[in-house]
């Protein structure tokens, strides 16, 4: 029998048109800046831009104190809280957090701060896949990103009320909804930078299927033994959890575990072992050639093999 090369899982990030909407409240009146410029006084006006590269961003001006770092991991608490809220309110599962995702947030929402831009996609051209795989490497599961933008003159709001800002934004813009409420996602955490009076807030999302222990190695020599262990995470069970190693000859054939007349061409599927609790482990060499390898890590589902992107090793 021979098993085709899988497909990789589709990832639950959309891909979509630009455009713009606004939305206004009330004016009272206007008052001006230190610097000059006016603005419309509200009892709440809220003025979005939605950037469409992978996911959706949204900008939104209100005045913001400066916060310590006790503050700051309130407001992300606050999000996370409000978030599951509305999933709930909504007969969605709740997301768990997960402290991984936490930090290809905040790295994302500093280095927006830091560099002066505002997108999913960073000005050298690394999009939410690239941070998932610098910052998170040991994850195995599709990304989904949310990213917000809060700026104005120093104004003191408690944590509830900036998180509450944030999520309402991204409650009422449609293609944010999506990424709140979407089905797939099973984990989620919120990383805030905060400089005077801007705030970036970033949402990664993930639909996780496992975490490696310790990262593998970028470099190999042919014959070196893998060694990976790790847990699984969301809906997978032991049972559905599967592995497969691209290999470097894309014509070679494979044989698959536990299946005597099956073979796969261009990779070889790897026999996952269970161990206690959620824990698993998986060993294979590194023997068919030199040149570049991946190991992924997906489920099986009648019948149906779907892996995410994983790690590469070259084989020297």
């Amino acid at each position: 029998m021979f098993i085709p090369h899988p497909a990789p899982m589709k990832q639950p990030v959309h891909l979509l048109n630009a455009r713009h909407f606004s939305w206004h409240s009330i004016t009272t009146g206007e008052k001006r800046t230190p610097h000059g410029r006016s603005h419309p006084r509200t009892f709440s006006t809220a003025i979005a831009e939605l950037l469409c590269i992978f996911g959706w961003t949204l900008v939104h001006d209100v005045a913001l104190a400066d916060r310590d770092t006790d503050n700051i991991a309130a407001i992300e608490r606050a999000c996370e809280q409000l978030q599951n809220d509305f999933r709930k309110q909504n007969q969605k599962s709740e997301l768990s957090v997960d402290e991984g995702l936490r930090t290809v947030a905040r790295k994302h929402s500093a280095d927006m701060l830091r560099r002066g831009y505002f997108s999913h996609g960073s000005p050298d051209g690394k999009d939410v896949s690239d941070r998932f795989a610098e910052f998170y490497p040991r994850l195995f599961g599709g990304p989904g990103e949310n990213i917000f933008r809060m700026r104005g003159p120093s104004v003191s709001k408690s944590a509830e009320e900036v998180a509450a800002r944030i999520i309402n934004g991204w409650e009422n813009s449609p293609p944010h909804r999506e990424n709140m409420l979407h089905t797939g996602f099973t984990h989620a955490a919120v990383g805030i930078a905060l400089e005077g009076d801007q705030l970036l807030a970033t949402c990664n999302f993930a639909e996780e299927i496992a975490v490696m222990d310790e990262p593998l190695p970028s470099v190999a020599s042919e014959g070196d033994q893998l060694v990976i262990s790790g847990t699984v995470r969301g809906r997978v069970t032991l049972q559905q959890a599967a592995a497969y190693l691209v290999i470097p000859d894309p014509r070679m054939r494979c044989s698959v575990p536990d299946e005597p007349n099956a073979y796969a061409v261009g990779g070889c599927f790897l026999k996952v072992i269970p161990e206690l609790g959620n824990r698993f482990s998986v060993s294979t060499r590194l023997d068919k050639g030199k040149g570049a390898y991946e190991f992924k890590m997906g489920q099986s589902k009648s019948g149906q093999h779907m892996f995410f992107p994983g790690w590469k090793i070259t084989v020297q």
